[in-house]
């Protein structure tokens, strides 16, 4: 076990990008409206649905084993607030691949926000429960602090 958590600290999330839409598809990453870091709430709470888009590096190295993916949401002071996806990651070298390659996944993520109330929150990405990239969203509540009735 510790050769695989040495090989998991060579991984790395090279991107980690909010996105419309986004779809991980022979290689590629597709994404529309990308980017953003705000998300205008128009009530709250309000459940907000957009996707994650993610470049993962795989040193030559550390290919051909798998690895726990994680990516949660967090409030300011780093408590989850509910989001939290895992997936578990393999890649392998193709034949007559040069040595000492570096491979990239990308990795398209559903997310389904609950905000009972504003502010900022953050999207972490962890590898074999190791962070290794986070973004930050601002949840920007209504003007006059509408509350639907719930």
């Amino acid at each position: 076990m510790a050769a695989l958590e040495d090989e998991s600290q060579q991984i790395r999330i090279r991107v980690m990008m909010t996105a419309d839409a986004a779809q991980a598809l022979g290689g590629k990453l597709y994404i529309l409206g990308g980017g953003f870091d705000q998300i205008h709430l128009p009530a709250l709470p309000h459940s907000y649905r957009f996707d994650l888009a993610m470049i993962i590096e795989v040193p030559w190295t550390a290919t051909n084993q798998p690895y726990q993916i994680v990516v949660e949401l967090l409030d300011s002071d780093g408590t989850p607030v509910g989001y939290r996806a895992e997936a578990t990651l393999e890649t392998g070298r193709p034949p007559g691949t040069r040595y000492g390659t570096s491979f990239t996944v990308p990795l398209a993520l559903p997310v389904l926000a609950e905000f009972k109330q504003g502010g900022r929150f953050v999207l972490r990405g962890l590898v074999n429960g190791q962070e290794r990239n986070r973004i930050a969203v601002e949840a920007i509540a209504p003007p006059d602090g509408h509350h639907t009735p719930g």
